[in-house]
């Protein structure tokens, strides 16, 4: 199936830490996740008000799982909703953690289409998938603490693509400069600013 057509100022994109970067003491992670969750919620439903209808899956777990996940809820209301997985190559999901590859495969099942870099690992993969993300999307949904990373890199490239950002993190917003402090160049991942705004959230 060839790739669906997106309407850029429509779509939106999910990028952020791995639950092994999630900070909380551990009697409190069952509400740290119950207040990310709820936060996802509402911010998906936020960005569909706003006309977003496409969202772009990277398939990590953690943060990305989970915003797909809320998706799906969304969907289950309003059926034009699409989901779309953006994934660096298939079964990149086996070295997953049991309970996240099941999350992952319910979320395959789900979609409205999933596209794949390459069949099988090749290095540059993941930098294709969060670059065919980025350029078809003009919002990026982060949950992102400010360190270096990888979702510190797909945050300095959104950046540079002039894409507007919300980080769900409960810190300060995103600097309007993050490739100062990562170390990258005004655009990490070859993207040319395409977009008239660039207020970020």
């Amino acid at each position: 199936m060839d790739m669906p057509v997106f309407n850029i100022e429509k779509t939106c994109f999910f990028a952020g830490h791995r639950p092994y970067k999630f900070t909380y003491e551990p009697e409190q992670e069952e509400r740290f996740l119950t207040t990310l969750k709820n936060s996802i919620n509402k911010t998906v439903r936020e960005a569909f008000d706003n006309g977003y209808d496409t969202f772009l899956c990277g398939g990590a777990i953690g943060f990305d799982i989970m915003c797909a996940e809320s998706v799906i809820e969304l969907k289950k209301k309003f059926p034009q909703v699409r989901l779309v997985c953006m994934l660096p190559f298939e079964n990149h999901h086996n070295s997953f953690p049991a309970e996240w590859q099941t999350r992952f495969t319910d979320i395959l099942d789900a979609c409205d289409f999933i596209d794949y870099v390459s069949p099988d690992y090749v290095t540059g993969c993941y930098y294709d998938r969060n670059h065919n993300m980025i350029k078809n999307s003009s919002l990026l949904i982060t949950f992102f603490d400010g360190k270096g990373g990888g979702t510190a890199r797909v945050v300095a490239a959104a950046q540079s693509a002039k894409l507007k950002i919300t980080n769900l993190y409960d810190a300060p917003p995103v600097p309007e400069n993050i490739t100062f402090f990562v170390g990258y160049d005004s655009d990490p991942l070859n993207i040319k600013p395409n977009r008239p705004n660039s207020d970020n959230k």
